[in-house]
């Protein structure tokens, strides 16, 4: 049998030896996220070699559960408020579109400190933030104090 096995093919040893005679491994990229999967694969590898006479305390156990759970309701948050923040800025794109063409008044941006008049030239992005576009001044939303409608 052990005759077979060395005169024969590799299809048993392939796997680690690439068919070529010469051992390969896989490199592991790590990641610096531990996910949930991540962190069942640590608790059952924990639990299959555990001491089977000193047991994991219950104690212990509970509170390695309590954390999974943890962790999944911030992914789960997470994904949330990803959600929230995506539909704010689509928010503030559709506003900023409506002040095209209008007047307005807004805070000064450099030191000067008079406020920036005029009209709504462009709409604009920097940062994935919109901006006005107003004459050679660039006017963040949050920094409006009036608008006058043509």
């Amino acid at each position: 049998m052990a005759m077979s096995m060395v005169s024969g093919s590799s299809e048993g040893i392939s796997p680690f030896l690439g068919g070529t005679g010469i051992a390969t491994t896989k490199v592991r990229q790590p990641n610096s996220e531990l996910g949930k999967n991540e962190f069942l694969k640590i608790l059952t590898t924990q639990l299959q070699h555990q001491d089977p006479l000193s047991p994991m305390e219950n104690t212990e156990f509970i509170a390695q559960m309590a954390s999974f759970s943890t962790v999944e309701q911030i992914l789960n948050l997470n994904k949330t408020v990803e959600g929230i923040s995506n539909a704010l800025n689509s928010n503030s794109v559709s506003q900023a579109v409506m002040y095209l063409g209008t007047k307005i008044e807004a805070k000064s941006a450099d030191e000067s400190g008079e406020p920036i008049e005029g009209t709504v030239e462009k709409v604009g992005f920097q940062n994935g933030i919109p901006y006005l576009q107003v004459g050679e001044n660039k006017v963040n939303l949050t920094d409006l104090l009036s608008v006058t409608y043509q």
